[in-house]
Protein backbone atom coordinates (compact mmCIF):
# COMPACT_ATOMS: atom_id res chain seq x y z
CA UNK A 1 0.00 0.00 0.00
CA UNK A 2 1.70 3.34 -1.23
CA UNK A 3 0.59 6.38 0.88
CA UNK A 4 1.92 10.14 -0.43
CA UNK A 5 1.96 13.48 0.48
CA UNK A 6 3.76 17.17 -0.62
CA UNK A 7 5.04 19.65 0.91
CA UNK A 8 6.44 23.40 -0.26
CA UNK A 9 8.09 26.01 1.39
CA UNK A 10 8.45 30.11 1.08
CA UNK A 11 11.17 32.46 3.03
CA UNK A 12 10.43 35.73 4.27
CA UNK A 13 13.53 38.42 5.00
CA UNK A 14 13.48 41.19 7.25
CA UNK A 15 15.85 43.79 7.53
CA UNK A 16 16.24 45.84 10.83
CA UNK A 17 18.43 48.68 12.05
CA UNK A 18 18.17 49.93 15.20
CA UNK A 19 15.65 47.70 16.33
CA UNK A 20 12.89 48.70 13.27
CA UNK A 21 12.13 47.14 10.08
CA UNK A 22 13.46 48.91 7.08
CA UNK A 23 12.84 46.15 4.50
CA UNK A 24 10.87 42.91 4.08
CA UNK A 25 10.22 40.30 1.10
CA UNK A 26 8.05 37.27 0.85
CA UNK A 27 8.76 34.81 -2.04
CA UNK A 28 8.33 30.94 -2.48
CA UNK A 29 10.85 28.45 -3.07
CA UNK A 30 12.23 25.49 -4.68
CA UNK A 31 12.94 22.09 -2.48
CA UNK A 32 15.87 20.08 -3.87
CA UNK A 33 16.32 16.75 -4.84
CA UNK A 34 19.36 16.51 -2.27
CA UNK A 35 16.99 18.05 0.38
CA UNK A 36 14.08 15.46 -0.19
CA UNK A 37 16.99 12.82 0.16
CA UNK A 38 18.59 14.30 3.28
CA UNK A 39 14.69 14.52 4.62
CA UNK A 40 13.92 11.21 3.95
CA UNK A 41 16.93 9.56 5.29
CA UNK A 42 16.28 10.78 8.64
CA UNK A 43 19.16 13.39 9.51
CA UNK A 44 19.06 16.85 10.35
CA UNK A 45 18.26 18.80 6.82
CA UNK A 46 17.01 22.41 8.04
CA UNK A 47 19.95 23.31 10.58
CA UNK A 48 21.56 26.08 8.43
CA UNK A 49 20.75 29.41 6.46
CA UNK A 50 23.11 31.02 3.59
CA UNK A 51 22.49 34.16 1.63
CA UNK A 52 24.43 34.67 -1.67
CA UNK A 53 25.10 37.12 -4.28
CA UNK A 54 24.37 34.71 -6.93
CA UNK A 55 21.85 35.23 -9.66
CA UNK A 56 21.46 31.68 -11.59
CA UNK A 57 18.17 30.21 -11.62
CA UNK A 58 17.01 28.08 -8.61
CA UNK A 59 17.06 24.10 -9.54
CA UNK A 60 16.40 21.14 -7.93
CA UNK A 61 19.89 19.75 -8.63
CA UNK A 62 21.22 22.71 -6.53
CA UNK A 63 23.80 21.93 -3.79
CA UNK A 64 25.61 25.23 -3.17
CA UNK A 65 24.64 28.44 -3.50
CA UNK A 66 25.49 30.31 -6.70
CA UNK A 67 28.55 32.43 -4.83
CA UNK A 68 27.85 32.30 -1.20
CA UNK A 69 28.31 34.85 0.73
CA UNK A 70 27.50 34.02 4.52
CA UNK A 71 25.76 31.23 6.96
CA UNK A 72 24.54 31.17 10.16
CA UNK A 73 22.70 28.46 12.38
CA UNK A 74 21.78 31.12 14.92
CA UNK A 75 18.29 31.77 15.57
CA UNK A 76 15.29 30.71 17.25
CA UNK A 77 14.30 27.05 17.75
CA UNK A 78 11.43 25.74 15.45
CA UNK A 79 7.39 25.86 15.92
CA UNK A 80 4.83 23.93 14.35
CA UNK A 81 1.58 23.93 14.11
CA UNK A 82 -1.79 22.67 12.60
CA UNK A 83 -4.36 25.36 11.59
CA UNK A 84 -7.22 23.28 13.18
CA UNK A 85 -9.95 24.31 10.40
CA UNK A 86 -9.94 23.27 7.04
CA UNK A 87 -7.79 22.75 4.95
CA UNK A 88 -6.08 21.91 8.07
CA UNK A 89 -2.78 23.08 6.86
CA UNK A 90 0.41 22.35 8.92
CA UNK A 91 3.03 24.30 8.87
CA UNK A 92 7.22 24.28 10.31
CA UNK A 93 8.56 27.65 10.91
CA UNK A 94 12.24 28.34 11.75
CA UNK A 95 13.95 31.43 12.36
CA UNK A 96 17.23 32.33 11.93
CA UNK A 97 19.14 35.77 12.09
CA UNK A 98 22.46 36.97 10.91
CA UNK A 99 23.98 39.33 14.15
CA UNK A 100 25.08 42.92 13.10
CA UNK A 101 27.49 43.23 10.63
CA UNK A 102 27.98 39.71 9.93
CA UNK A 103 26.33 40.25 6.30
CA UNK A 104 27.33 43.17 3.98
CA UNK A 105 26.51 43.32 0.51
CA UNK A 106 23.56 42.88 -1.57
CA UNK A 107 21.93 39.86 -1.17
CA UNK A 108 20.25 37.71 -4.11
CA UNK A 109 20.30 34.37 -3.35
CA UNK A 110 19.21 32.27 -0.14
CA UNK A 111 18.73 28.52 0.68
CA UNK A 112 18.66 26.40 4.01
CA UNK A 113 20.16 23.29 4.69
CA UNK A 114 22.80 21.74 6.11
CA UNK A 115 26.39 21.74 7.22
CA UNK A 116 27.02 20.39 3.16
CA UNK A 117 23.94 20.97 1.24
CA UNK A 118 21.09 23.06 0.76
CA UNK A 119 17.27 21.45 1.59
CA UNK A 120 16.03 24.52 -0.88
CA UNK A 121 17.69 27.73 -2.65
CA UNK A 122 15.70 30.54 -3.79
CA UNK A 123 16.27 33.74 -5.35
CA UNK A 124 15.29 37.09 -3.70
CA UNK A 125 12.21 38.20 -5.32
CA UNK A 126 10.58 41.80 -5.55
CA UNK A 127 6.67 42.15 -4.76
CA UNK A 128 6.09 41.58 -8.53
CA UNK A 129 8.25 38.35 -8.55
CA UNK A 130 11.26 39.69 -10.48
CA UNK A 131 14.74 39.23 -8.77
CA UNK A 132 15.79 41.39 -7.25
CA UNK A 133 18.76 42.48 -4.08
CA UNK A 134 18.68 43.35 -0.57
CA UNK A 135 21.15 45.58 0.74
CA UNK A 136 22.74 44.56 4.00
CA UNK A 137 24.93 47.24 5.34
CA UNK A 138 27.05 46.67 8.42
CA UNK A 139 24.23 48.78 10.40
CA UNK A 140 22.39 45.43 9.64
CA UNK A 141 20.66 42.35 10.94
CA UNK A 142 19.29 40.28 9.03
CA UNK A 143 16.81 37.46 10.10
CA UNK A 144 15.00 34.91 7.86
CA UNK A 145 12.03 33.39 8.24
CA UNK A 146 11.68 30.07 6.69
CA UNK A 147 7.86 28.10 6.48
CA UNK A 148 7.13 24.43 5.05
CA UNK A 149 3.38 24.05 4.39
CA UNK A 150 1.77 20.73 4.17
CA UNK A 151 -1.92 20.29 3.54
CA UNK A 152 -3.55 16.80 4.03
CA UNK A 153 -5.96 15.75 0.47
CA UNK A 154 -8.78 14.91 2.14
CA UNK A 155 -10.55 12.52 -0.42
CA UNK A 156 -10.37 9.06 -0.66
CA UNK A 157 -8.02 7.31 -3.06
CA UNK A 158 -8.49 3.42 -3.78
CA UNK A 159 -5.62 0.49 -4.70
CA UNK A 160 -5.41 -3.23 -4.14
CA UNK A 161 -2.82 -5.43 -3.07
CA UNK A 162 -1.43 -8.85 -2.93
CA UNK A 163 -2.55 -11.37 0.29
CA UNK A 164 -1.68 -15.24 -0.10
CA UNK A 165 -1.86 -14.68 -3.87
CA UNK A 166 -4.98 -13.04 -4.67
CA UNK A 167 -5.93 -9.12 -4.80
CA UNK A 168 -7.35 -7.39 -2.10
CA UNK A 169 -8.96 -3.85 -2.25
CA UNK A 170 -8.99 -1.09 0.04
CA UNK A 171 -9.83 2.58 0.55
CA UNK A 172 -7.86 4.70 1.95
CA UNK A 173 -8.20 8.36 3.81
CA UNK A 174 -6.63 10.78 5.88
CA UNK A 175 -7.59 10.78 9.66
CA UNK A 176 -7.08 12.80 12.56
CA UNK A 177 -6.40 15.86 10.67
CA UNK A 178 -6.07 18.44 13.62
CA UNK A 179 -2.83 16.88 14.57
CA UNK A 180 -0.17 18.46 14.36
CA UNK A 181 2.22 15.99 11.56
CA UNK A 182 5.32 18.48 11.84
CA UNK A 183 5.91 18.17 15.60
CA UNK A 184 8.96 15.78 15.37
CA UNK A 185 10.32 17.75 12.78
CA UNK A 186 10.59 20.76 15.40
CA UNK A 187 13.03 19.02 17.61
CA UNK A 188 14.83 16.77 14.96
CA UNK A 189 14.44 18.94 11.29
CA UNK A 190 13.61 15.82 8.98
CA UNK A 191 10.49 13.30 9.37
CA UNK A 192 10.58 10.39 11.83
CA UNK A 193 11.49 7.44 9.21
CA UNK A 194 9.59 4.97 11.42
CA UNK A 195 6.12 3.44 10.92
CA UNK A 196 3.32 2.31 13.54
CA UNK A 197 0.05 0.61 12.83
CA UNK A 198 -3.02 -1.14 14.07
CA UNK A 199 -5.91 -3.47 13.22
CA UNK A 200 -9.36 -2.84 13.73
CA UNK A 201 -12.37 -5.05 13.13
CA UNK A 202 -14.59 -2.51 11.87
CA UNK A 203 -14.47 -1.99 7.78
CA UNK A 204 -16.53 1.41 7.78
CA UNK A 205 -14.05 4.47 7.12
CA UNK A 206 -13.87 6.98 9.99
CA UNK A 207 -14.49 10.75 9.66
CA UNK A 208 -11.49 13.07 8.77
CA UNK A 209 -11.30 14.53 12.50
CA UNK A 210 -11.45 11.05 14.11
CA UNK A 211 -8.55 10.59 16.07
CA UNK A 212 -8.90 6.53 15.45
CA UNK A 213 -11.72 4.25 14.31
CA UNK A 214 -13.89 2.97 16.46
CA UNK A 215 -14.52 -0.94 18.12
CA UNK A 216 -11.93 -3.40 18.88
CA UNK A 217 -8.17 -3.18 17.63
CA UNK A 218 -4.56 -3.96 17.99
CA UNK A 219 -1.49 -3.12 17.84
CA UNK A 220 1.15 -3.96 15.84
CA UNK A 221 3.59 -6.29 17.07
CA UNK A 222 6.87 -4.58 14.84
CA UNK A 223 7.91 -2.99 11.92
CA UNK A 224 10.86 -3.58 9.83
CA UNK A 225 12.06 -0.54 7.71
CA UNK A 226 13.70 -1.07 4.58
CA UNK A 227 17.08 1.24 3.76
CA UNK A 228 16.24 4.56 2.20
CA UNK A 229 17.46 4.56 -1.18
CA UNK A 230 18.94 7.92 -3.09
CA UNK A 231 16.33 9.35 -5.53
CA UNK A 232 13.48 7.70 -4.75
CA UNK A 233 11.67 10.24 -2.02
CA UNK A 234 10.32 7.22 -0.14
CA UNK A 235 10.26 4.98 2.98
CA UNK A 236 8.88 1.20 3.40
CA UNK A 237 8.30 -0.92 5.40
CA UNK A 238 7.10 -4.62 6.61
CA UNK A 239 4.24 -4.31 9.18
CA UNK A 240 3.85 -7.77 11.26
CA UNK A 241 0.86 -9.04 13.61
CA UNK A 242 1.63 -12.03 15.99
CA UNK A 243 -0.55 -15.05 16.59
CA UNK A 244 -2.37 -13.25 19.45
CA UNK A 245 -2.78 -9.98 17.67
CA UNK A 246 -6.20 -8.96 15.56
CA UNK A 247 -7.96 -12.45 15.41
CA UNK A 248 -11.10 -10.88 15.23
CA UNK A 249 -14.59 -13.01 15.15
CA UNK A 250 -15.84 -10.71 11.97
CA UNK A 251 -12.25 -10.47 10.61
CA UNK A 252 -9.84 -7.40 10.15
CA UNK A 253 -11.27 -4.59 8.54
CA UNK A 254 -9.41 -2.23 8.41
CA UNK A 255 -5.94 -0.74 9.36
CA UNK A 256 -4.42 2.35 10.22
CA UNK A 257 -0.86 3.57 9.45
CA UNK A 258 0.91 6.67 11.09
CA UNK A 259 3.57 7.85 8.34
CA UNK A 260 6.63 10.16 9.64
CA UNK A 261 5.25 10.02 13.28
CA UNK A 262 2.91 12.79 11.04
CA UNK A 263 -0.40 12.02 9.61
CA UNK A 264 -2.57 9.17 9.91
CA UNK A 265 -4.23 7.01 7.14
CA UNK A 266 -7.32 4.80 7.79
CA UNK A 267 -7.23 1.95 5.34
CA UNK A 268 -10.57 -0.38 4.78
CA UNK A 269 -10.01 -3.87 3.34
CA UNK A 270 -13.09 -4.48 0.71
CA UNK A 271 -13.42 -7.72 2.42
CA UNK A 272 -12.11 -9.05 6.35
CA UNK A 273 -9.23 -10.63 6.39
CA UNK A 274 -9.90 -13.69 8.30
CA UNK A 275 -6.44 -14.06 10.76
CA UNK A 276 -6.15 -16.97 13.57
CA UNK A 277 -4.44 -17.44 16.69
CA UNK A 278 -2.40 -19.72 14.56
CA UNK A 279 -1.56 -17.49 11.51
CA UNK A 280 0.37 -14.64 11.95
CA UNK A 281 0.27 -11.14 9.25
CA UNK A 282 2.34 -9.21 7.59
CA UNK A 283 1.74 -6.23 5.22
CA UNK A 284 3.43 -3.91 3.53
CA UNK A 285 3.36 -0.02 3.62
CA UNK A 286 5.39 2.37 1.84
CA UNK A 287 4.85 6.22 1.75
CA UNK A 288 6.42 9.33 -0.40
CA UNK A 289 7.06 12.59 -0.22
CA UNK A 290 7.18 15.59 -3.31
CA UNK A 291 7.78 19.17 -3.95
CA UNK A 292 4.26 21.23 -3.93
Amino acid sequence: MNLGFNMKGSYTLRLLRKGRVVAERSFDNIITNGGLDQFMSGASALSRCYVGTGTSAPAVGNTTLATPLASTSGGTGATTANAGTAPYKNTYTRLFEFPLGAVVGNVTEIGVGWGSGLFSRALVLDGGGSPTALTVTASDILQVTYKIEQTPGVTSTTGSFLLNGSSLGYTARIINVTQNAFSYMATNGYMNPSFWAGVYETGTLAAITDAAPTGAGAGMNSSTNAAYTSGTYERSATISFALANGNFAGGIGSMVVVVGNGWTYHIVFASPIMKTASQTLSLGVKYSISQG
